[in-house]
């Protein structure tokens, strides 16, 4: 990996500190991550490993709404879009990966999420930084990557699409994950928006 490229975890943690860091609980759970880097790594790579799973689910020929609702709802919204993952996102410096335009679209609608996110935290998205520092990374992550995919796509409710569908496939095929058991109290709390399927798994995850 040459000096000016970033993994996942390393640009998240630049982004943050550049755009949130006046944010008290962003700032401690920045900190932690200093000291645990392996923590966030683990988690963006968990992230990768559920996005490659989405992905594919919305290009396949049937998606099963009564098992996976929110995913056949994205694919309705993206239509032919697609969605890259955080390490494609953080390749984008290197040369020949996209065109010009495409990376300074994409770079744009990262910023812009960060922008809105600062934005967000000290109202909507309070809860950020009033949890530990692995629940404010998981689910920054997770509702960040959907408003950038709101952003760039200029599509209204595909953040909270993504959202839900992340985590219908995170519950179904990723039950051991760490993203899993940051997020599952929210996913509880939400439990009547899922499928049958879904509700099943939440009401049994331990």
């Amino acid at each position: 990996m040459s000096p000016e490229e970033h993994t996942p975890d390393q640009l998240l943690r630049l982004q943050a500190t550049l755009n949130l860091r006046r944010h008290e609980g962003i700032r401690r759970a920045l900190f932690w991550y200093k000291e645990n880097p392996q923590e966030l790594s683990k988690r963006t790579e968990e992230f990768d490993e559920v996005m490659e799973a989405l992905t594919k689910r919305l290009a396949g020929q049937d998606i099963d709404p009564e098992k996976y609702q929110h995913a056949a709802q994205l694919r309705n919204l993206l239509q032919e879009r697609k969605l890259a993952s955080l390490k494609e996102l953080a390749s984008l410096s290197q040369k020949g990966k996209l065109s010009f335009a495409e990376t300074t679209g994409i770079l744009a609608s990262i910023n812009e999420a960060f922008q809105q996110i600062d934005t967000l935290l000290p109202k909507e998205w309070a809860w950020a930084s009033n949890l530990s520092p692995q629940q404010t990374a998981s689910g920054l992550l997770i509702e960040g990557y959907g408003l950038m995919a709101e952003n760039h796509y200029r599509l209204p409710g595909l953040r909270r699409a993504f959202v839900m569908a992340f985590e219908e496939e995170l519950i179904i095929n990723h039950k051991n994950s760490e993203i899993l058991k940051d997020v599952f109290s929210w996913m509880e709390e939400e439990k009547a928006t899922f499928s049958p399927v879904v509700q099943e798994k939440i009401n049994h995850f331990s």
